[in-house]
């Protein structure tokens, strides 16, 4: 079991990661929606997330990639994690943790002080609070959130549609510099 940076040659690796985690692919040509069933999706609201792999980690089986974990900056000391997920054959074997571990240690270095995340998923929400301290600070209705990757001259776009069923999303908050310093002194 390994986590590193993400490279581009993961690229087709961690695209089929995020489609075992609610993430549709839109359709290139058409610019729509690659799967209808989950009906109108863009609006005004939506933030288009650009998924920067210089910011990214994979988790490795093998030479297999089976998670992604990826954040963005969001100010001088506040970084945001925009992605987590583990093939779902893969679950409860620690890459979760050690992909979350590899991005707190990273952002904390590169001089954040708080990290931002939301889920609509209760089993995730219980996980980060229980595992990194992470609080519940706000909600909001689910919104579907669009994503881009560049690959050389094309970008890919996809959409992360959340779990089925879940209405509401837990914006959550880790403080960096508490944890750290707990994990110093535990």
């Amino acid at each position: 079991m390994a986590v590193r940076k993400t490279r581009t040659s993961d690229l087709q690796s961690v695209l089929d990661v995020l489609r075992s985690y609610h993430f549709k692919l839109l359709d290139p040509v058409n610019g729509g929606v690659v799967d209808e069933n989950f009906g109108d999706i863009i609006s005004l609201r939506n933030h288009a997330c650009e998924l920067d792999l210089g910011n990214a980690f994979v988790a490795v089986h093998g030479d297999q990639v089976v998670g992604f974990a990826h954040y963005e900056r969001q100010g001088e000391t506040t970084v945001k994690q925009t992605l987590m997920s583990v093939l779902p054959e893969h679950h409860g074997r620690g890459y979760g943790v050690k992909l979350q571990k590899a991005l707190m240690d990273e952002a904390y270095a590169r001089g954040a002080k708080k990290l931002i995340t939301a889920t609509d998923n209760p089993k995730a929400k219980a996980w980060y609070q229980k595992k990194f301290g992470f609080i519940v600070i706000g909600t909001e209705p689910v919104r579907h959130r669009l994503h881009f990757l560049r690959s050389g001259d094309r970008i890919i776009w996809g959409i992360h549609y959340g779990f089925p069923g879940e209405k509401t999303l837990s914006i959550m908050s880790c403080d960096l510099e508490k944890f750290f310093d707990g994990r110093q002194k535990g």
